[in-house]
């Protein structure tokens, strides 16, 4: 930690430190759903293309500057939320028939 880092959190007490940081936390979560989200439907309309990208990975990595690793996994993600999403989707509008108990 740097000096001016040090300061910043010389009056903060513990419990005050604590609670932004599990807030903070939380907003992490929230914006990484929400880019989650952006990167799969980026992907589905293989938008990487119009930025002369010629994969999503490509794209994570050359213009949204992640790791490669951070890429591949966000991406993996992405995909499988989709297609979850998609299997939800339809099953709900299938009609699913089950034997009648009595």
């Amino acid at each position: 930690m740097t000096t001016s880092s040090a300061s910043r959190f010389r009056d903060i007490t513990d419990q005050d430190l604590l609670r932004e940081l599990t807030r903070l936390a939380g907003k992490g979560r929230a914006l990484e759903a929400e880019l989650l989200a952006h990167l799969a439907e980026v992907d589905l309309r293989k938008l990487y293309l119009q930025e002369a990208c010629s994969s999503m990975f490509g794209y994570c990595t050359d213009v949204l500057r992640f790791s490669e690793y951070a890429a591949s996994n966000r991406i993996a993600v992405a995909r499988a939320a989709r297609s979850t999403r998609a299997s939800v989707r339809s099953s709900k509008s299938s009609r699913i028939s089950t034997p009648n108990h009595q």
